[in-house]
C-alpha cells in the first residue's frame, strides 16, 4: 500500500479539487512530448 503523505490546506486552494494536490505514482510525462521524441529520434 502506498505512503499517506500530509496535504495543508491553504487559501489558495480553496475551490479545488482534491486531486489537483495528490502526487501521482506512475506519471510517464505528457504524451504530446512523448509522440515528438518518438519522432524525432
Amino acid at each position: 500500500m502506498g505512503e499517506h503523505l500530509p496535504v495543508y490546506i491553504i487559501d489558495l486552494m480553496v475551490g479545488h479539487k482534491w486531486g489537483e494536490f495528490s502526487p501521482t505514482i506512475n506519471f510517464r510525462g505528457h504524451a504530446k512530448k512523448m509522440i515528438i521524441d518518438l519522432v524525432v529520434n
